[in-house]
């Protein structure tokens, strides 16, 4: 093996000697990149968990790549003209990138958008680089919390970057789902016209595209994607466009085993425009067509036109075939179960629904639906006044959540078990444990909007039902303080304000 090593060391020396110099660089940088990954894998897969020196010495070593193998030499007009200098300037941006985003790791955002921004600059004449660097910008944006700076990021990706690489003939997914990710936020803030204008410029550069592809493997996947453009405007007129340009997709001669996929999108397509009958007419055809790539999703998609429209006894049966058929798919199992629980209890089949819901307990135990299962399940009986019912059924899940959060590790489960306990308190008339569960919510979510809702919740029950004005009001100027959305800290300082008012 070493001797095959020298081998190769000498044969690259030789052809370096003889003047390709780009071979030797992305020789020598390749291995050093493969090194740097390396280190950078016995990192904790969440990357903030890791110790800041770890974090700290890995961006350091990508760093030294991009500085040993500058842009200025790599990525001018005249390198980017030959094949392995390209190559060497590619690795090296990536290298920059990396570096950037364990900076942001480290909690330096400001230094990791400065790193993101001169990446794209210098390497501006490498088009998997300056888009790496971009999307990477506008997704550390969001996370900062800087939705309008990052939804200004996105919407630049869709005017500066191709929605094909010309270089590898294939679609680009970050130039595709930027158009979408900036017309959600834009939405969201009511401002329409902006995010119709995104949405139109992706449309163009899709109808531009487009017809070069015709005929390709690539061509349904752009029809699809300006089907989800039109789409994604949330307006009745462009829902006949985008099943149009599914229709399209759909007529490719290159559609092969994407053919289920997209009629069954056809069929979401008409649900969400209100046409039911098309609906289960497209969700049948792709049930028939596909086994095992469309069919679970198909039989999810009829269940809910049938429960959407009023037609509960097919709902339930065509949930209980999902169930039947793919309990193995634990996420929409649960989510079936769940629903054909919630329709048997509608229509008064108590004894059926609570078998479904202990089972979907059972059988998915930290499903989010299984956490509101416990809940309808104590609240069944409370509603009817059956005091004695309810305390045992609370007492089941109340066991069961302890359980959970003492032995199960993973935050999202943490905090579901921690908020149930808290609802199924407050559903039995537990006040002061109930009082005691929101605080821990508090304590340990103050950051998060649940951690907020539950501490201003926690002080109206200590006024309202434990006479206790003194715990509400540090809670109420602990939020008013701590809580990072603004709408709690204006609900806690009102919360303030009457406790004034009544002199506690």
């Amino acid at each position: 093996m070493r001797a095959h090593a020298a081998a190769l060391l000498v044969l690259l020396t030789v052809v370096a000697g003889c003047g390709d110099a780009d071979l030797w660089a992305r020789w020598r940088i390749e291995k050093r990149m493969y090194q740097v990954r390396r280190l950078a894998s016995h990192l904790p897969s969440d990357p903030t968990r890791a110790a800041d020196a770890d974090l700290a010495g890995t961006a350091a070593a990508f760093t030294a790549i991009r500085e040993d193998y500058p842009p200025s030499r790599w990525a001018t007009p005249e390198a980017l003209r030959r094949p392995r200098a390209r190559d060497v300037a590619t690795i090296a941006g990536r290298a920059a990138v990396a570096a950037a985003r364990l900076e942001e790791a480290r909690g330096r955002s400001t230094e990791a958008l400065a790193a993101y921004d001169r990446a794209r600059l210098e390497f501006a004449g490498v088009l998997p680089v300056r888009l790496d660097a971009s999307l990477a910008r506008a997704e550390a944006l969001e996370r900062a919390g800087n939705t309008a700076l990052a939804t200004d990021a996105y919407a630049e990706i869709v005017r500066e970057f191709p929605v094909v690489d010309p270089e590898t003939g294939k679609p680009l997914a970050a130039v595709l789902d930027a158009p979408i990710k900036a017309a959600r936020a834009l939405l969201e803030r009511g401002d329409q016209a902006r995010a119709d204008a995104v949405l139109g410029d992706a449309e163009a550069s899709l109808l531009r595209e487009i017809p070069r592809h015709r005929g390709s493997t690539i061509a349904p996947e752009l029809w699809v994607r300006l089907a989800g453009v039109r789409a994604a405007r949330g307006r009745p007129d462009q829902l006949d466009p985008a099943l149009d340009a599914l229709r399209h997709a759909l007529a490719e001669r290159r559609v092969g085993p994407r053919a289920p996929e997209v009629v069954l999108m056809l069929a979401q397509f008409s649900f969400l425009g209100g046409r039911a009958d098309s609906a289960l007419a497209y969700a049948g055809w792709a049930e028939q067509m596909s086994y095992e790539h469309a069919r679970p999703d198909a039989l999810l998609l009829e269940a809910r036109v049938y429960q959407a429209t009023a037609r509960p006894d097919s709902a339930i049966a065509l949930y209980g075939r999902f169930i039947d058929d793919y309990s193995n798919l634990s996420e929409p199992a649960g989510i079936a179960r769940f629903s054909r629980a919630r329709l048997l209890e509608g229509l008064g089949r108590w004894d059926l629904a609570r078998t479904e819901y202990r089972a979907l307990i059972a059988t998915d135990p930290t499903h989010p639906a299984s956490f509101q299962a416990r809940e309808l399940l104590v609240r069944h009986y409370t509603q009817l006044h059956e005091k004695d019912l309810a305390q045992d059924e609370a007492q089941r899940a109340l066991d069961e959540l302890e359980r959970m959060i003492t032995t199960n590790q993973d935050v999202e489960v943490q905090k579901q078990a921690r908020a149930t306990r808290a609802r199924l308190l407050i559903a039995t008339e537990e006040y002061g444990p109930a009082c005691e569960a929101l605080t821990e919510l508090w304590n340990r979510y103050a950051g998060d909007p649940l951690g907020a809702s539950a501490a201003l919740e926690a002080a109206g029950i200590a006024v309202e039902r434990l006479n206790d004005r003194g715990r509400a009001r540090r809670l109420y100027e602990e939020v008013a303080q701590r809580a990072v959305d603004p709408r709690a800290q204006q609900a806690a300082r009102l919360g303030l304000e009457r406790l004034d008012r009544r002199g506690g």
